[in-house]
Order: structure tokens, then sequence, then C-alpha cells
């Protein structure tokens, strides 16, 4: 089954866990979703969490640390391919490619996939870059990466109230910035072969289904 299949990824955060009303909404969404074709790669939250404070008490090898915290998307992934109605789990582009094509929504098990060897093992990358380096190295055409914000702010929205949300932010930008709802390596990564992407708010549903069939919604465009 070629990489064509699938035209999209949607990274689901962990952070929408700490809304189960919206995320099982969000959830509910996507089993209906069918203008473009999709898989769900799942972020790590208070999965993750957990093992950045073992990592605290132990002090872990980051290779130990981030092999546990990829691993710990598949927990969430799990959980995703349970909640999302038709939902379920793929090892491999090609398994959800047939999925998506049986009516399915796929959810990607990561642990496995050999794409994120080369990645580096640190808490600079996240699901965030993880997503980003799937739909490299798949040629997918879009990536949308699911928040509990908007998008980029100026300045971080959950401390500052005058944070201002901006529509279109291009690398250098990004990496002028520091500190945003995506992950330290993004930028970097993001720079060697520029994808499609968009950041929306998974507390708002309808932005997804908005940008799975291409139209013009709220949030983030990042651009090279």
């Amino acid at each position: 089954m070629g990489s064509k299949t699938i035209e999209c990824i949607v990274k689901l955060g962990g952070s929408l866990l700490d809304y189960p009303d919206k995320l099982v909404e969000l959830c509910r969404l996507l089993s209906c979703c069918r203008a473009r074709s999709f898989t769900v790669v799942p972020g790590g939250g208070v999965f993750a969490d957990s093992v950045r404070s073992v990592d605290r008490l132990l002090s872990l090898p980051s290779s130990v640390s981030h092999w546990m915290a990829i691993k710990s998307m598949d927990i969430y992934g799990l959980l995703l391919a349970y909640l999302i109605p038709n939902g379920r789990l793929a090892s491999s582009l090609s398994e959800a490619s047939t999925l998506w094509l049986d009516g399915y929504t796929p959810v990607l098990e990561v642990y496995g996939l050999k794409e994120l060897r080369n990645l580096p093992e640190s808490w600079d990358v996240s699901s965030d870059s993880i997503a980003l380096k799937l739909a490299q190295d798949w040629s997918i055409e879009k990536l949308i990466l699911v928040k509990d914000v908007d998008g980029i702010y100026s300045v971080d929205p959950k401390i500052y109230r005058e944070a201002e949300l901006i529509p279109v932010v291009s690398i250098s930008e990004l990496e002028r910035l520091g500190e945003t709802c995506v992950d330290r390596f993004f930028p970097k990564l993001f720079r060697l072969k520029p994808v499609r992407c968009v950041i929306v708010n998974g507390l708002k549903p309808d932005m997804i289904r908005y940008a799975l069939e291409g139209k013009n919604i709220g949030g983030t465009v990042i651009t090279s």
C-alpha cells in the first residue's frame, strides 16, 4: 500500500486528557471525518509525565527516558483507539492505509517504527517532532497538531493575559519565540523538509474537521 493513501497525520496532544469530555467528543468526531485520509499519532500526556517523574528520581540515561517516553505514546494510543468508535491500532503506514480503506480510523503504534531511530534521544524531542518526522519520511501532505490552546502565541497564554495568537508563524519566528506549545527540536527538524503544518485547538473539535477539509480556520499555520 503506497504512502499516498494516507494524506494527513493528526497528532492528538496528551494535554487533552485534562478535558475528558472534550476528548471523547473529539474522538467521536474523528470517527466520522472522511474528507481526507489520515492517521492519528498520539501524544504522551500524563503517561509521559510519569516517565519524567521517574527520570527525576533516578537520573536515567537520556536513551532510556527517551524510549520510555515514546513507549508512553503507545499507551495513550491504546486509549485513543478505544475512544474513537471505529479506531484501530496500526503498526505501520501500510497497515494504517489498509485500515483507512476498510473504513476504520487508524491510530499509530510508534515505538517500533524504524523512522524514529535517528532522532536525538532527548526531552527536546516529543510527539510533535515524532509526528513531523513521520510526515517527512512518508511524504505525507499535511500535519495537524492538536493542542489544548489555539496555536502559537506571542507569550504563554496560560500565564499572560496579553498573549496574542499568531495566525501564521515562520520557523525563524518560532525559534525566536523560545518556549511554545511545540517541542524544542521541532523547528530544526522542520527546516530539513517543510511540511504543511497547522496547530488547532482540540477543545474546539470543529476546528479539526475544518482543517481536514482544507478550510480556513482559527489556529496557527507554520511556514518555512
